[in-house]
């Protein structure tokens, strides 16, 4: 078995609505279409903070 860390964010805006993420068929075969929140493995070395600031960027373009 190998242990994988990971973060997780649930976004809300000033209107209280909460950002969903569809995965993508091609990355997530077993779950396609399936909704999510940000989020993704850890870099050893990296905040928790900074960690989930990368994930935001990457996976929505906004910054945190």
């Amino acid at each position: 078995m190998e242990l994988q860390v990971g973060v997780k964010v649930l976004l809300r805006n000033k209107e209280n609505k909460y950002l969903l993420l569809r995965r993508s068929p091609e990355k997530y075969p077993n779950a396609p279409l399936d909704w999510d929140i940000v989020g993704g493995r850890i870099n050893p070395g990296l905040t928790l903070l900074d960690n989930l600031k990368r994930e935001v960027k990457k996976e929505t373009g906004l910054d945190l």
